[in-house]
């Protein structure tokens, strides 16, 4: 309907449906558009109004590309009080209930057939509904409820519009136990790898929250450990391990209860250290090493000791006759 200027003139119908255009001043016939809610359908079955009789007056039609209900109301001086009804049809209602994770992708059943099914259900015309999520949901160990997606679905309670409703439901992981790793020298429980992040060496911690069935792939660090070279695997503290490869690469999966899996490294070999005790001038050894009969260069070997030290000393007391320069 347009006003004198040529504008639309817009209402709002009330709770009932009721609306009204008042102080009309000019005769004429005038179109009413109406903006159909949501599954709204107008009966096909025109009927005139009349002051005794509830009728159909509107047919359906387009504006731009949004569907609308249209009617023609002709006002005159002697028949200036028109009424004009929109009869819409009365039809089901269904609500599907969708279950997804926190990403929004379909669930997938433990046994690998498929994924969690939507629920339907059918209802009467804006009957009103509540849904109830389940804690947990069948064919799945590993997921929790956590909360209705109220973006893209419906609340969790209201009132059934006409045609379908969705309300999906969002599911995350279940918590588990954290994964520890362990860097440790053979024979030793000292941490030899300083996770990212950290300023000294400590042991690697992969936090169990919302990924109770997912993995993780671990292998030893000997890249990043100087000195020392990988040597074994150890993940009898890890229940869902598999079997360490040579390198000591190992899938853990996520369980209830925390897990432990430890990796051991040796010191690499080093060059052999060689110490002489000359007379100045000479090359003629004057020291006798423990274990030795008669003097020789002191050795001490390298094996298993790339990056450690020695301190070393004159053997002044141990050699008669002679005095450290």
């Amino acid at each position: 309907m347009l006003d004198a200027s040529g504008n639309p003139v817009v209402t709002t119908a009330d709770s009932n449906g009721n609306f009204a255009f008042d102080n009309i001043s000019k005769a004429g016939t005038y179109k009413v558009v109406v903006t159909p809610g949501f599954g709204d359908t107008l009966s096909p079955i025109s009927v005139t109004s009349t002051s005794l009789i509830i009728g159909n007056d509107f047919t359906n039609n387009t504006s731009g590309a949004s569907p609308v209900f249209e009617s023609s109301v002709t006002l005159t001086p002697s028949d200036d009080k028109k009424t004009t009804n929109a009869a819409l049809e009365a039809s089901n209602s269904t609500l599907k209930v969708k279950y997804v994770d926190m990403a929004g992708n379909p669930i997938p059943l433990d046994d690998g057939s498929g994924n969690v099914a939507d629920t339907d259900s059918v209802h009467g015309f804006r009957d009103p509904y509540t849904v109830t999520p389940p804690t947990t949901l069948t064919g799945v160990a590993n997921y929790e409820y956590a909360e209705p997606d109220l973006t893209n679905g419906r609340p969790l309670s209201g009132t059934l519009n006409p045609g379908q409703n969705v309300v999906i439901l969002k599911y995350k992981r279940k918590t588990a136990g954290n994964i520890t790793v362990n860097h440790f020298e053979v024979g030793g429980s000292t941490q030899l790898y300083t996770p990212s992040g950290a300023t000294s060496p400590s042991a690697e911690t992969y936090v169990g929250t919302e990924k109770l069935g997912l993995s993780e792939n671990l292998t030893n660090r000997e890249a990043d450990i100087a000195n020392f070279e990988y040597v074994s695997t150890d993940v009898t503290g890890a229940p869902s391990a598999t079997a360490p490869s040579a390198t000591g690469d190992t899938t853990v999966t996520y369980q209830t209860a925390p897990q432990t899996v430890t990796y051991r490294y040796k010191r690499k070999d080093a060059a052999d250290i060689t110490v002489h005790h000359y007379e100045v001038g000479g090359s003629t050894e004057l020291y006798t090493p423990t274990g030795s009969t008669t003097p020789s260069a002191q050795t001490i070997p390298g094996a298993g000791k790339l990056g450690t030290t020695v301190n070393l000393t004159n053997k002044e007391a141990d050699i008669a006759n002679f005095e450290y320069v």
